[in-house]
């Protein structure tokens, strides 16, 4: 049989995941660029010269900073923190596994809330750690279990729903032998863009940040995480080396540097309630939300995603969430917002 991996791998399966499947949409005689992609939740504002001109002037040719440091420097300018309370990763989705890796053993008891974003639980379980799962109130589930780690995205993918972070810091006091990993990657989509990050954070607290999504840097994956020096220099003894390219580092410090490139809220929210309004008119009834992003109960919803597909519409169908009759869309122009309508009426 050869050498064996891990024996409790066997039961881990990959989370699944929003955007196109180029394989499906052969099947269907699509190509990308005939598809409005609401499945994914990023900033849907074009992509401005700059920092397509930052993007241009990366060096491909040797290999990037392993520290990255003017990236971080340009993170710890824009969250006022210093950078030594700054790791750049692959996207967030690096940093929830080298959070995993650096604090997580076999039978450590780790909080993840349902629904919520699956990297938490794969990583947690390829760690070795117990996951347990918890749909009510995060704090009764931290009295009865005392776990090691906390994962909270904040606001929550895929229901749009957060916690003030004031809540979280006063959680993060009340159990000091828990390590809070708070997910902000929706932050920049929320009013008043909430966040735990700061010079005074919680020593149990680590805060991730996503520039995939409010600089629509999907291709290119980038990721901060926060937390006070001794957790980054933990999750820094983790970290694959040369893990941020070259473009990647270019791309992300030019987006921190220029705080115009945030999310229009705005018009992002004005367009979202626009598209929830016209959802309602056809007799659907989406969900409440914080975000650009809200689920909507509509039965089958596999088959009413691939019949939207068909009409060059890409919506999540959130069965990997537990929720195999929800959808989950993310606004994105009043335009494109239309044809999505448009579809909806075909299809219903």
């Amino acid at each position: 049989m050869g050498v064996a991996p891990r024996p409790h791998l066997a039961a881990i399966r990959p989370a699944v995941h929003g955007g196109p499947n180029l394989a499906e949409l052969s099947e269907l005689g699509l190509r990308p660029e005939d598809v409005l992609d609401f499945s994914v939740n990023t900033n849907p504002a074009p992509v401005p010269d700059g920092l397509r001109q930052a993007i241009a002037s990366a060096d491909p040719t040797t290999y990037p900073d392993g520290e990255s440091r003017l990236l971080r420097e340009a993170a710890a300018g824009a969250y006022r923190v210093s950078p030594e309370q700054v790791l750049a990763g692959n996207g967030s989705s690096e940093l929830i596994w080298l959070a995993a890796l650096a604090y997580l053993g076999h039978g450590d008891r780790v909080l993840v809330r349902q629904p919520t974003f699956g990297e938490y639980e794969i990583a947690s379980r390829v760690a070795g750690a117990c996951v347990i799962r918890y749909e009510s109130e995060l704090e009764p589930a931290l009295v009865e279990h005392r776990p090691k780690a906390a994962f909270v995205c904040n606001p929550n993918n895929p229901t749009g729903d957060r916690l003030e972070p004031e809540v979280l810091r006063r959680l993060a006091g009340a159990y000091p032998e828990t390590l809070f990993v708070v997910d902000e990657a929706y932050a920049d989509f929320a009013a008043g863009r909430p966040t735990l990050i700061g010079p005074e954070m919680p020593d149990n607290v680590i805060v991730l940040r996503s520039l995939t999504k409010f600089s629509a840097l999907a291709g290119l994956r980038v990721g901060l995480a926060f937390a006070q020096p001794r957790v980054v220099d933990a999750l820094r003894k983790v970290k694959p080396p040369w893990n941020v390219n070259a473009v990647a580092q270019a791309a992300g410090e030019y987006a921190l540097r220029h705080p115009e490139l945030l999310p229009d809220l705005a018009w992002l929210h004005a367009a979202r309630d626009e598209l929830m309004q016209g959802l309602r008119r056809l007799g659907l009834a989406p969900l409440p939300t914080d975000c650009n992003f809200f689920l909507v109960p509509i039965g089958d919803a596999a088959g009413i995603r691939r019949k939207l597909l068909g009409c060059g519409c890409l919506v999540r169908d959130c069965a990997s969430f537990g929720l195999p009759d929800h959808i989950r869309i993310a606004a994105r122009s009043p335009e494109d917002n239309a044809k999505l309508l448009a579809a909806f009426e075909e299809v219903l």
